[in-house]
């Protein structure tokens, strides 16, 4: 709570990220660390912890108001894919698809997989971007 007291959402962000894998089943955890990640302009990953919440407390007196946060973050997701942006968390692939394509060179097919690459790392999507750079790397070694 001290990080948001001071306005430090990266901080809040990893204090909650630590509660909730020390705490997976805490209803709690997964809240705050919707709210820290909502915060700190993350929504992807605000929207799956306020999901979990649902998940473990769908009874809870402030369930019907996550609903309506849940589908105010979908509609922001869906009206603006790059809103999802989450450096944390696919930062170091975007960063090399951004030097990538700059070797690429003129080869308009390479550039493309690069370019469907940094997207999916800007949306935050981690896995389908690890597995294109995968496919990407055997064809571009």
């Amino acid at each position: 709570m001290a990080y948001l007291k001071q306005n430090n959402m990266d901080g809040a962000v990893g204090s909650f990220k630590q509660a909730v894998d020390a705490y997976r089943a805490s209803p709690a955890a997964q809240f705050n660390a919707s709210l820290a990640y909502e915060a700190n302009g993350q929504p992807l990953q605000a929207l799956d912890h306020a999901q979990k919440y649902l998940d473990l407390a769908p009874n809870s007196f402030d369930a019907a108001q996550v609903r309506d946060r849940i589908g105010v973050l979908q509609k922001e997701q869906a009206d603006n894919p790059r809103a999802i942006y989450t450096p944390a968390d696919c930062g170091a692939r975007y960063r090399w698809a951004l030097l990538e394509v700059r070797r690429a060179g003129s080869d308009p097919v390479r550039k493309a997989k690069v370019y469907d690459i940094m997207t999916t790392a800007q949306r935050g999507d981690c896995a389908a971007a690890e597995a294109a750079y995968k496919d990407y790397a055997v064809k571009y070694p």
